[in-house]
């Protein structure tokens, strides 16, 4: 019988919520949310008239214990994973879910040191108390994963254990990710350059912004990283994704990678999220020593289980050094790690668990012994975070779990640089300026030799703060798992900003872009996102379908300092899986998967609060030098100096990704695997906008446009700001005025917004894994994936129409071309590789070994042509600039030939604008100035290369109980990975081949394990 909506019998709660969102519609900012706030009411319903049958709640008991000992394991968490519920053990390794309806359910217990275990139980009235044994984890067991497995979001991720992360040897969270389908291996360990995660990507596009890395709940933002010199420049990863190399990894317990749609509970991400969980939990004493030619490592970690069952506290330290040259270590990366956790059960209803890390990380370039002069670059960041998570699980028909993380950020980041400034033999002595307001000012001038200094401190501060509720209820035999919450993340910057010595400027070649600048002024950036999410597992048969819908509401919250095009994003999110057979003899398991969903991205910082731009021009200069050019006897100067604040763009976007996929998943006798198609469309990245305009000033001592008037030895100068009149007196004559002359230029400034272009990913991953061979203990694993890119930029892009032999200050015209300034507005990137893992497994020796064999089979590029549909580039048929033009796909396939883009228009400094035409571009007056010319021969042709391979050994070998020792040799064979360069499918001749893979490197580590039972 279907249910009417009258029939629906509302809980005092849900006619509460309903009143509520009844008069929050009347006002303008909840309507935004009207989406969300009706799908959170529709799953506080009491839908009693969907229940066909009364629902059986059961309690579930049951035990964890030790393998070997039978002893009881305290503060183990036991999952339902349907439910979403865990408990975790008392004292006696205890546990119990109260209100558990009737069915099968996947449990899953994981415990630090111990072998995870997953067992399908059905709960009913039969079940007696439930008793689990975890072994001890050890490569003497039968079954023990080294490589990626299947995640347990409902969408695309992968999961690694901590027995995979240590077979990896790794130093930062980068070289794990090389386990995920379609990713390749790194070609070292070495932490002097920086290391940010990416996702599905061949390109560097957002720089890793669009991959969010949270670790025990906590996103670990970037954005109010300030480090800058210039409002559009950086010098670090301010503006980007975090830097992976300040994380150690000797404390991670596990780590689940999102490929595909996240659930609503993820935002600011536009590629994925990798979600790390540190050890948490009573363990041995373990020392972890790792050394290769260009890294030293040295880790200690300890799990200690606290008197009066009041908890247990894990203390991980560990120091890394690594050098980026073995012949001159002048530059060197160093990172030291303490992490404190305490974790908490004062009752089988709540859990507790909080975190607190100090970190400090250093990156130096140290002048070079045999240089003299003194040379110094050094990045260094000091850092603490204090994180708490909890659980409350009051198990009520309303509620069922309560989930909370708060967290606070600080960081102490600094950047010094001091250099030694060398003139010229005939001596330089600069012209700068300092004025900070708009103006003509007299300015100063820098020493022939001097030394420099400056700093950049920045003190980034965050606030985070989630609460989510879960509800699992059941109508009927379906089975519905709610979830709601609210997520509050404040985020700013207290540092000291940019500073330097005034009398010895840094850098004096950029020095009129420079001026001093303090991040305290700087507002915080608040952001406030509201969550709900149903998933509903529906059976149909023998098998069953479940459905995950949920919608996220990202709001930048209003600030006066900065505008936004749009500051709300609504993201809905879907994924549903199918399970076709399930438990038969041949097929054992059959899926399919599919989802789709919106992701977005929030601007940074650096983005929203840019620091004013200066234009200085140098508009008069007379220096006299010592007899020696040594010093300067007198110098006067003078600087037109305009300050702009407009360059805070109210166009601004946040960058949105629309992904879908469809995955089917098997399990046969002896292989299983999952192969996903998945297609990501991103549109409006963010990239700088340039802009010009007519810059008109007067121009001192220049009798005509090139001529400048000459001074004798002896001449003064004065300058009146009341008349802006430049008065000269030369020897032995009176005050006369310095002539002037009008001058136009153009100049330019950038602003932070949506430039970026349009990128749509799509491709197929895959991973295969067969089951061991006997004879040899081998099991083989097979993942790769064919990854494929499309870029187009269809904004207009302004660029000065300039011949090579005129100034492009002083050209005549400034010209508007489609996507770039070059021809072609976009780009094709494919890859195609597998990679092959022999896996050896020997546990009565605890002994494993993996070989690894990558093949990229197909790598290729092209540069395209698509501006909003239209073709602008083109070539000329015949050899002059009179014949027939030749647009479209001709330009993919001819060589030899020149390829032309016209602008679209061109503007004159008096703002006019003037269409382009066909007859302009074969005017030489035109052609020379405003055409953009690729004087490649291979330009625009598909570009491709012939494969390549690489093997990489590793090896694990455990010391009875107490430790493991593990040893690696990335391309042991020293296979040089040569690979020849293809024109449209020819190999080009001139091409003798590159090699791709780094010369052989080795490395070994040894684990203790010291008991302190």
């Amino acid at each position: 019988m279907q249910a009417k909506f009258n029939e629906v019998v509302l809980s005092p709660q849900a006619k509460a919520c309903f009143l509520f969102c009844t008069n929050c519609f009347k006002m303008k900012f909840f309507a935004t949310l009207k989406i969300l706030i009706t799908f959170l009411l529709i799953t506080t319903l009491n839908l009693k008239t969907f229940a066909t049958e009364p629902v059986t709640r059961m309690t579930v008991r049951g035990i964890v214990v030790d393998y070997n000992s039978e002893e009881p394991l305290p503060n183990v968490p036991v999952l339902i994973t349907e439910l979403n519920l865990y408990v975790v053990t008392d004292k006696d390794g205890v546990f119990e879910f109260s209100n558990i309806p009737e069915g099968k359910y996947l449990f899953y217990i994981k415990s630090l040191g111990y072998q995870p275990l997953k067992q399908n139980i059905e709960v009913n009235e039969q079940l007696s108390k439930l008793v689990f044994r975890l072994q001890i984890q050890s490569l003497a067991l039968e079954n023990i994963d080294v490589v990626a497995t299947k995640g347990s979001q409902l969408t695309a991720s992968s999961e690694l254990n901590q027995q995979a992360i240590e077979h990896i040897q790794p130093t930062n969270i980068k070289d794990i990710l090389q386990l995920l389908p379609g990713a390749l291996a790194q070609n070292n360990q070495q932490l002097n350059s920086v290391k940010q995660l990416s996702i599905r990507s061949l390109s560097t596009n957002d720089a890793g912004l669009g991959v969010s890395l949270i670790i025990d709940g906590t996103v670990m933002d970037n954005s109010h990283n300030m480090q800058v010199l210039r409002s559009t420049g950086t010098l670090t990863t301010a503006g980007q994704g975090i830097d992976t190399r300040q994380f150690s990894t000797d404390n991670i317990e596990s780590i689940e990678v999102i490929r595909g749609i996240p659930s609503v509970e993820y935002g600011n991400m536009t590629s994925g999220g990798v979600i790390v969980k540190t050890k948490s939990g009573e363990s041995p004493l373990q020392i972890r020593l790792k050394t290769d030619p260009y890294l030293k490592l040295i880790a200690i970690g300890k799990g200690l289980n606290l008197k009066n069952h009041t908890g247990v506290v894990n203390i991980d330290m560990d120091y890394t050094h690594s050098n980026a040259d073995l012949t001159t270590p002048r530059s060197a990366y160093n990172r030291f790690n303490l992490n404190l956790g305490h974790s908490l059960n004062p009752n089988s209803k709540l859990s507790l668990n909080s975190k607190f890390v100090v970190g400090f990380a250093q990156s130096k370039d140290n002048n070079d012994p045999d240089i003299l002069q003194e040379y110094l670059l050094r990045n260094s960041e000091m850092r603490a975070r204090a994180t708490i998570n909890g659980s409350w699980r009051p198990n009520k028909p309303w509620l069922s779990q309560l989930d909370f993380n708060v967290s606070g950020g600080i960081q102490d980041q600094l950047y010094h640089e001091k250099k030694y400034i060398a003139g010229t033999q005939a001596g330089t002595f600069s012209p700068y300026n300092m004025g900070t307001e708009s103006g003509i000012y007299q300015g100063l001038f820098t020493k022939r030799f001097y030394q420099y200094w400056l700093k950049v401190h920045g003190m980034p501060i965050d606030f985070q703060a989630r609460i989510t509720g879960r509800l699992f209820a059941e109508h009927g035999k379906i089975k519905n798992a709610v979830m709601a919450g609210i997520e509050l993340n404040s985020k700013g910057n207290r540092g000291r900003g940019k500073s330097f010595d005034l009398d010895n400027p840094p850098s004096y070649s950029s020095v009129s872009l420079l001026r001093e600048r303090t991040f305290r002024d700087i507002p915080f950036l608040n952001t406030l996102a509201v969550y709900g999410e149903d998933k509903l597992t529906i059976p149909t048969g023998k098998t069953h379908l479940e459905l995950q819908a949920g919608v996220r509401l990202n709001t930048v919250l209003p600030n006066t300092n900065y505008t936004l095009n749009s500051t709300v994003n609504i993201e809905p999110r879907f994924n549903a899986r199918y399970t076709i057979f399930s438990h038969q003899k041949i097929v054992k398991d059959l899926g399919i998967r599919a989802g789709w969903g919106l992701t977005s991205v929030v601007p940074t910082m650096s983005m929203l609060f840019p620091e004013p731009v200066y234009y200085d021009r140098l508009v008069f200069s007379h220096q006299e030098p010592t007899a020696d050019n040594f010093d300067l006897a007198y110098g006067f100067n003078l600087f037109e100096v305009v300050k702009r604040t407009d360059n805070i763009n109210p166009e601004l976007k946040m960058p949105q990704t629309r992904k879908a996929e469809l995955a089917l998943e098997f399990k046969l006798e002896k292989l299983n695997g999952e192969i996903i198609f998945f297609h990501e469309q991103s549109k409006d990245l963010f990239g700088l906008i340039e802009s010009y305009e007519a810059y008109n000033y007067q121009m001192y001592g220049y009798s005509s446009l090139n001529t400048l008037i000459s001074y004798p030895t002896g001449s003064r100068f004065q300058f009146n700001s009341d008349e802006k009149l430049l008065y000269v007196t030369r020897p032995g004559e009176t005050s006369q005025v310095v002539p002037m002359l009008a001058d136009t230029v153009w100049r330019s400034f950038s602003l932070h917004g949506n430039n970026g272009g349009n990128l749509l990913k799509w491709g197929i991953e895959y991973s295969l894994n067969l089951t061991q061979i006997k004879s040899i203990r081998t099991t083989i694993n097979i993942n790769g994936a064919y990854f494929r890119e499309q870029f187009y930029n269809n904004n207009i892009i302004p660029d000065i129409a300039a011949q090579a032999t005129t100034s492009s200050a002083r050209a005549k015209y400034l010209g508007f071309y489609p996507g770039a300034t070059t021809p072609g507005n976009g780009w094709i990137r494919d890859r195609f590789n597998t990679t092959f893992r022999l896996i050896t497994h020997l546990p009565k020796i605890g002994f494993v070994t993996t070989l690894t064999t990558q093949v990229v089979w197909y790598e290729g590029s092209q540069t395209k042509d698509n501006f909003n549909g239209t073709k602008r580039v083109y070539y000329y048929r015949g050899e002059d600039f009179t014949s027939e033009k030749v647009y479209g796909s001709g330009i993919h396939s001819v060589e030899g030939k020149n390829k032309y883009m016209d602008p679209l228009y061109l503007m004159d400094k008096q703002g006019n604008v003037i269409p382009f035409t066909d007859a302009m571009s074969r005017d030489p007056e035109y052609r020379l100035t405003a055409l953009k010319t690729s004087s490649s021969p291979l330009a625009f042709m598909k570009t491709s290369y012939t494969p390549w391979v690489r093997m990489d050994l590793r090896l694990s070998k455990d010391i009875g109980q107490f430790g493991t020792i593990a040893f690696f040799a990335n391309n042991f064979l020293n296979m040089p990975g040569i690979r020849r360069i293809k024109y449209n499918g020819e190999l080009y001749q001139a091409s003798a081949g590159q090699a791709q893979n780094p010369s052989p490197s080795f490395g070994a580590e040894i684990k203790f394990r010291i008991s302190t039972h």
